[in-house]
C-alpha cells in the first residue's frame, strides 16, 4: 500500500494485490494512523489493482467508512476491479460504498458537499442565494457572499478575441440558459475588515444568532489575517469609494477587481506549500476586471505564483493542474514568453492524454481547458 496523491480535500492510497486476513495487519495500522492524523480530509482507496478481498478486507473498509463518517468526512472507493465490484454486490455494499471512477469525481463531490452544507444557511436574493455568514476575525455579520457552485452550470467558451474573453469560460444556468458572471460572484467578503476568499469555509454560517457551522480557519491563520487588515484597508481606500451595496450582486468590474485584489492579499497569509495555485488564480481572475494599464503587472504576479505551483505539481489534483497550465500558458503569452507558454501547453497536453474526457464540458474536466488552450495556440499560429 502506498499514498499516490495528497490534495487539499482528500488523500489517495493505492491497495495492490490481495486484501485479506494475512495482509490486514500491514495495511490497517497505516490507514488508521493516517485517518487519525488527517481528520479534516476525505480518504480515497484505489482498488483498481486489488485482485481479491476476503471478509477481513470488507470489515476493514466498513470500519474506515464509519470512522470517516464520524468526522463528517467520506471514504471513496476508486475504480474497483470487476471482481471487487461483484464482491460488493454479493454482500450488499455496492450501493453503500461511495464508488468513483476518477479523482475528478471525488473533487466534484467534495465541492458539492461543502457548498450544500452552507446552502442551508442562505436566503433568496433575486435569482441568487445569498449566504448568511459572519466574519471569524471581527465577528461582523456584514458579509457579502453568494452560493456559487461551478457544477450547477454548463460551461462554454466565447468567441476569440484578445481582450480577456477567451481566457475565461462562460457559465450558463442549466435551467434557463442565461449567462452568469461566475467569477464576479464567486468571492465572499466581510465588508468591515475586508476578509475575502472564494472558500466558504473561511466564514461562519449563522442562523438565529447562532453559529451552526464555524470557520475552518485555524488560530494561527486568523492571527495573520487580523494583522493584515490594515493592508487590506489600504488596498481598498487607495482606489475605491465603497458604498454599503458596493459588493452586492450584480457586481461591476470595479467591485470584482477589488474582490480578487483583496482575496490575493488574504491568500498571502496562507502557508506557501500547496497554496501557490490559489494565489496565482486570484491574480489571474483579477485581470478579467482590471484596466488594461494594469495587466502587465497583474499577469506578472500571476506568472510568479503559477510557476511555483507547476514546480509543486504533485500537490494538486488533475483538475487544478489543468487550470494551472492553462493560466500559465496565457500569462506567458501576454508577457511575450513564447517558450514558457509552449512548455505549459505541453504539460497540459500530457495531462489530458492520461485522462478520459468527460461526457459534458465541465469546470473540473482537464479536457475542457485543454481544448481551449489548443484553440488559443492555433489562433496565435502555434500548431506544433
Amino acid at each position: 500500500m502506498e499514498m499516490t496523491g495528497a490534495f487539499k480535500a482528500y488523500d489517495v492510497f493505492s491497495l495492490e494485490g490481495q486484501l485479506k486476513i494475512d495482509s490486514i495487519p500491514l495495511v490497517s495500522p497505516k490507514l488508521q494512523s493516517h485517518i487519525q492524523a488527517n481528520p479534516e480530509k476525505d480518504l480515497v482507496l484505489d482498488l483498481s489493482n486489488t485482485g481479491f478481498m476476503d471478509s477481513s478486507g470488507i470489515r476493514l473498509l466498513v470500519n474506515i467508512k464509519k470512522k470517516k463518517e464520524a468526522t463528517k468526512k467520506k471514504l471513496y472507493i476508486l475504480s474497483p476491479s470487476d471482481r471487487i465490484r461483484e464482491l460488493f454486490q454479493n454482500v450488499n455494499l455496492l450501493d453503500i460504498m461511495d464508488i468513483v471512477d476518477s479523482c475528478e469525481q471525488v473533487h466534484t463531490k467534495s465541492v458539492n458537499n461543502q457548498l450544500k452544507k452552507y446552502e442551508s444557511f442562505a436566503h433568496a436574493e433575486g435569482d441568487l442565494l445569498r449566504l448568511d455568514l459572519s466574519c471569524p476575525l471581527c465577528n461582523s455579520c456584514q458579509v457579502a457572499g453568494y452560493s456559487i457552485n461551478p457544477h450547477a452550470y454548463t460551461w462554454e467558451w466565447g468567441e476569440w478575441k484578445w481582450d480577456g474573453d477567451e481566457l475565461f469560460p462562460v457559465a450558463k444556468s442549466r435551467e434557463t440558459g442565461s449567462e452568469i458572471d461566475f467569477f464576479a460572484l464567486h468571492p465572499i467578503i466581510c465588508t468591515q475588515c475586508l476578509l475575502c476568499s472564494t472558500d466558504n469555509v473561511w466564514f461562519n454560517a449563522v442562523k438565529d444568532d447562532t453559529t451552526p457551522v464555524e470557520s475552518g480557519l485555524d488560530i494561527q491563520l486568523r492571527s495573520k489575517l487580523t494583522k493584515a487588515a490594515k493592508e487590506r484597508g489600504r488596498i481598498a481606500q487607495t482606489n475605491f469609494v465603497i458604498s454599503d451595496s458596493f459588493f452586492d450582486a450584480p457586481r461591476d468590474s470595479k467591485a470584482s477587481f477589488l474582490l480578487y485584489a483583496l482575496a490575493a492579499d488574504c491568500a498571502e497569509c496562507l502557508p506557501l506549500q500547496k497554496n501557490m495555485f490559489i494565489r496565482g488564480y486570484y491574480h489571474y481572475c483579477s485581470a478579467k476586471y482590471a484596466h488594461s494599464s494594469a495587466l502587465q503587472e497583474i499577469f506578472g504576479k500571476a506568472r510568479t505564483w503559477l510557476a511555483g505551483a507547476i514546480n509543486d505539481s504533485e500537490s494538486y489534483s488533475p483538475s487544478e493542474l489543468a487550470k494551472i497550465f492553462f493560466m500559465a500558458m496565457n500569462t506567458a503569452y501576454y508577457l511575450n514568453k513564447e517558450n514558457e507558454a509552449s512548455s505549459a501547453y505541453d504539460r497540459l497536453t500530457s495531462l489530458a492524454g492520461n485522462i478520459r474526457p468527460g461526457l459534458m464540458p465541465s469546470f473540473d474536466d482537464p479536457h475542457f481547458w485543454y481544448s481551449q488552450a489548443g484553440k488559443i495556440r492555433e489562433k496565435r499560429g502555434n500548431t506544433n
